[in-house]
């Protein structure tokens, strides 16, 4: 039998056990435990890394490991469904257990299910239902952590295989036990050796004390101020609410056999198992202490039980399956299910591809004959058939098209007319567009002999250039009040940093009622001009203002560059 390896991941800290032997007779082989660091930025990052190095550090194998996570965010109930069988069961355990789970979105749960008793035609259940974050942060640590976890179980159940295996439990009697975990406490009633009842008590050893800060040691200074953050509840609390959920599970329990005693693992109250429950021994279950513990904080902490259960889980051992990695194909039925529907979409798929395939094959037959039409006409009307003297409309054809149509296609070269050839390197229509690209390329040819090349532009218009200005200047929506020129150039600038453009040169006088009102109107000019598509500088210059019998200002060294080309854009 290979080793197994089972692992309890709390919310701050771990524990681990490697087992080898057969269900009956396991044998412990390893254990560790570890702190996860407290008020990390990335908990899962810290927690993956402070668990990859301690498996490192003792060579710990993790081929066949199997993960127990803790119960506080999962839920139990007891339903009784008309069906047998694991197959009918899980055909409508969610519907049925949905209503009973207003806390959870049902598609956001995993439910596992736990058959304690069939009787006739029905099934009495133990359901569990598990957030899916929940395992997926799980599986997402071990993965950073180096591993990939077989399976995934609550450590309610793995309690209860661990339990199984130290025959906690006879078959005339029932017992209660718990796991005291860091914040939440997992309880389970066995009755004659069968699962009776499971629940989450929301209290643990370290509910109430901060992350990383060990609860108050016995032998404090009343009124001393110890260092770090305090716990809001001392240990005595936690004990007391303990045993008041305790005695609840003990005076609800549906037993058939008489509790005898309550077994506890997971951290050592001081205190607890001093104390009867409703006139129950609390007893703490050894066998399972830890050898190679990696933290300096809980100490008190000493029992692998859980993760001694789910490695005895991963050998064919214990009471209770586990199933939380379970497909979502599973909720609606086996695969089986669905093998024939497959199997039968399948067929038909492929038959209709077949049928498509051969509809395809006689359109492309189609499409080929009258491709081959095509070019065998259009060979005949560019260069003709001189085998029989008939000439083509191409009085000189270019060398380049008779050679592609002596060499491919057949024409003219020796091969008959009604039987081209087909270019290997190209389909039919490929051909056809070979042509037009080779007439193409003889037609630019001869635009550049008769001298219509269209790849030298022409230079740009300077007298387009000063309608632009002038029409800008005359435009009836956009009045700039009086203007006067005194002189008017327009000229084509050429530059290796700028390429082309025109200059137009104006001396110009803007009159008003006042020089401000002057200012005001060629300025408005100028962001108009702006505005424009053609628009590349404007130089104003100095500027000076106008006295005497009239009021303005006078531009004498205004110059505006422009790019006409850009006339008919849109503006942006």
């Amino acid at each position: 039998m290979a080793k197994a390896c089972g692992l309890r991941i709390g919310p701050r800290r771990f524990e681990l056990v490697v087992i080898d032997g057969s269900p009956k007779k396991p044998k412990v082989l390893s254990t560790l435990a570890g702190e996860f660091p407290p008020d990390a930025e990335d908990p899962i990052g810290a927690a993956a890394f402070a668990l990859k190095a301690a498996i490192k550090a003792h060579r710990i194998p993790m081929d066949n490991v199997s993960v127990a996570i803790e119960s506080r965010s999962a839920a139990f109930r007891r339903v009784t469904l008309p069906v047998t069988g694991e197959a009918k069961i899980e055909e409508v355990l969610k519907f049925e257990v949905e209503s009973q789970l207003p806390q959870f979105n049902i598609d956001e749960v995993v439910v596992d299910f736990h058959v304690m008793d069939a009787v006739d035609d029905s099934s009495h259940l133990m359901v569990m239902a598990v957030p899916k974050q929940e395992i997926i942060d799980t599986l997402e640590l071990c993965q950073q952590a180096g591993f990939e976890p077989l399976e995934i179980e609550l450590e309610a159940s793995a309690l209860i295989n661990s339990a199984a295996d130290g025959d906690l439990c006879g078959p005339e009697e029932a017992v209660v036990l718990v796991h005291v975990g860091e914040e939440s406490s997992a309880v389970a009633v066995l009755d004659g050796g069968k699962v009776r009842e499971m629940r989450i008590v929301q209290t643990g050893a370290l509910s109430y004390t901060p992350h990383g800060t060990p609860p108050p040691a016995e032998g404090d200074v009343e009124g001393s101020e110890p260092e770090g953050p305090q716990p809001i509840e001392r240990a005595e609390e936690v004990i007391d609410r303990l045993r008041r959920e305790l005695a609840r599970t003990v005076s609800g329990a549906r037993t058939t056999h008489e509790i005898t005693t309550i077994h506890v693992c997971g951290f050592e109250l001081k205190g607890l198992d001093k104390q009867q429950v409703l006139g129950l021994p609390v007893v703490f279950m050894s066998g399972y202490a830890i050898e190679g513990f990696e933290g300096d904080v809980h100490e008190e902490y000493r029992s692998a039980a859980v993760a001694f259960g789910t490695a005895l889980r991963q050998i064919g051992g214990g009471l209770m399956p586990a199933r939380l990695r379970r497909e979502e194909l599973k909720f609606s039925g086996a695969l089986e299910r669905v093998e024939l529907p497959l199997a039968v979409m399948c067929l038909l798929i492929t038959t209709f591809l077949g049928v498509w395939f051969m509809f395809q094959g006689k359109e492309r037959e189609s499409i080929n004959g009258d491709l081959y039409f095509l070019l065998k006409s259009s060979a005949n009307y560019m260069i003709g058939d001189p085998k029989k003297g008939q000439a083509g409309n191409l009085e000189y054809p270019p060398e380049e098209i008779v050679k592609y149509v002596n060499s491919s296609i057949g024409l003219g070269g020796g091969g008959a007319a009604d039987s081209i050839r087909v270019d290997p390197q190209r389909s039919r229509y490929e051909q056809l567009d070979y042509l037009k690209r080779l007439l193409q390329i003889e037609q630019t040819k001869l635009q550049k002999r008769l001298g219509n090349d269209a790849e030298v532009s022409q230079p740009q218009s300077a007298l387009k250039g000063l309608t632009l200005v002038l029409d800008q200047l005359a435009h009836k929506d956009k009045p700039y009040g009086r203007v006067s020129m005194r002189n008017l150039t327009s000229s084509y600038q050429n530059s290796a940093r700028d390429g082309d453009f025109i200059e137009v040169g104006l001396r110009i006088c803007f009159f008003a009622d006042n020089s401000t009102q002057a200012t005001e109107n060629y300025e408005r000019l100028f962001k108009d001009i702006k505005a424009l598509p053609w628009y590349k500088d404007i130089i104003a210059g100095s500027s000076e203002p106008i006295t005497g019998n009239e009021s303005g200002i006078y531009l004498p060294n205004l110059k505006i560059l422009l790019n006409p080309t850009k006339a008919g854009e849109p503006q942006s």
